[in-house]
């Protein structure tokens, strides 16, 4: 689909894009837009279990590429530990809303800014002290950073909050209205 798209939309010139662009009404061009976002998150029921995940995969190395392209790319930091921000990211969202880590848990939107904030303050705790390094200095300093962060990830004094090397065995999924109910099976 998008490889049709994309060779459809290269064969107009430009002239033809921008007036194609002018002529459209803002009514047409926000329907559009609309249609496309409740598309996207209709797209989970329609397609299933299996290639939802496929889905979850792909977009999830989308954004690493995305976020690797700009600050290797843009800023020509050679940053060999970006992955640990994800980490981070990926374990608040994690912990915070599993009955099993966490005595109060909360749902998955609640715990989606306290991620957020978790990856921002890992940054800003990781740029301090590296501030001015550059090269194959930083480079050690950040692949340093992301194997710390995947050790005390997997390590036993850990696991009674992040699970392990077993991880996190029941995390809560994001729920969209009333009629979508999360569903929990407790280990045997």
């Amino acid at each position: 689909l998008i490889a049709g798209l994309s060779f459809w939309r290269s064969g107009r010139t430009a002239a033809a894009k921008s007036r194609v662009q002018t002529k459209q009404r803002p009514l047409v061009f926000w329907s559009k837009w609309i249609g496309i976002i409740v598309l996207l998150l209709l797209l989970p029921q329609i397609l299933g279990i299996f290639f939802s995940d496929i889905l979850d995969t792909v977009m999830m190395y989308i954004m690493m590429g995305i976020g690797l392209n700009i600050v290797v790319g843009f800023a020509g930091l050679l940053d060999l530990g970006y992955v640990a921000f994800f980490a981070i990211g990926a374990y608040t969202m994690g912990v915070l809303p599993s009955p099993e880590l966490n005595a109060n848990p909360i749902t998955y939107w609640q715990a989606l800014p306290f991620a957020m904030v978790a990856c921002v303050l890992a940054g800003f705790i990781l740029g301090l002290p590296v501030l001015k390094m550059r090269g194959d200095y930083l480079a050690i300093v950040t692949l340093g950073f992301g194997e710390i962060v995947r050790l005390m990830a997997l390590s036993d004094w850990l696991r009674p909050w992040f699970g392990g090397s077993q991880g996190i065995q029941l995390i809560a999924q994001p729920r969209i209205g009333s009629r979508i109910r999360v569903v929990v099976f407790d280990r045997l």
